[in-house]
């Protein structure tokens, strides 16, 4: 199915068009996103990092 579409604002969807979009973006929403995923792990394991770090004291040796 070709799904690149040159829209402007002068264009005006058919019924079958606007059909044919609505199901590519159901679809879509379904299917996984595995870098999206691996994404978010990554994000929650460095504000995790940050959080520990921000409540973590280090001293120099010079102060001890």
């Amino acid at each position: 199915m070709n799904t690149d579409y040159d829209l402007d604002s002068n264009t005006r969807m058919t019924d079958s068009l606007e059909r044919d979009l609505l199901v590519s973006a159901m679809e879509d929403q379904f299917q996984p996103h595995p870098l999206r995923a691996l994404g978010q792990a990554v994000g929650r394991v460095v504000d995790a990092a940050a959080a520990i770090r921000s409540k973590t004291t280090v001293f120099d040796r010079e102060m001890i």
